[in-house]
């Protein structure tokens, strides 16, 4: 199927102004914007997000990487998460805001389809995830949770 999308309108908006725009839960995308420099933020509609997440990665065995932040509405989005995870993996952001990942998982357990995995190192989330992919226990790869996070992940895939 062909998807035809339309820029209705665009401006200019300082970081705070952005951030306090937001709605909670928010699924954001970081998109790379090749052949133009930089990427663009895609922010959208919660069952929009999920919905093309199914679109795209259903049928797949998900490894996911999850980190959340406290002062977000987690208890909407772990289990929206790990009900589509064959392996789900709860980690801590490098934050003070970070929620503990022994409370993300204590969330996602009872949604989850697959395994639930504790892991309070980022890196080290990262690092299993990707193997579970290698070795054939997932599929795919999908890393999601407050967008600070999505940052450090970001920083982590590019050594």
């Amino acid at each position: 199927k062909n998807v035809h999308i339309e820029v209705m309108n665009s401006e200019a908006v300082t970081y705070q102004e952005f951030s306090n725009a937001l709605s909670n839960p928010v699924l954001l995308g970081i998109v790379n914007f090749a052949p133009f420099q930089g990427n663009i933020i895609i922010e959208m509609a919660t069952k929009l997000g999920f919905a093309m997440v199914d679109r795209m990665l259903g049928g797949r065995r998900l490894a996911v990487v999850m980190g959340m932040f406290k002062d977000k509405d987690y208890s909407l989005c772990i289990p929206s998460v790990a009900q589509r995870s064959e392996l789900f993996i709860a980690t801590k952001p490098d934050s003070p805001r970070a929620l503990e990942a022994e409370q993300v998982a204590l969330v996602a357990a009872p949604a989850a389809k697959g395994r639930v995995e504790t892991e309070p190192s980022p890196e080290r989330a990262l690092e299993r995830a990707l193997c579970a992919v290698k070795n054939g226990e997932a599929d795919a790869l999908l890393c999601c949770g407050s967008f600070s996070f999505l940052g450090q992940i970001k920083r982590l895939m590019s050594r």
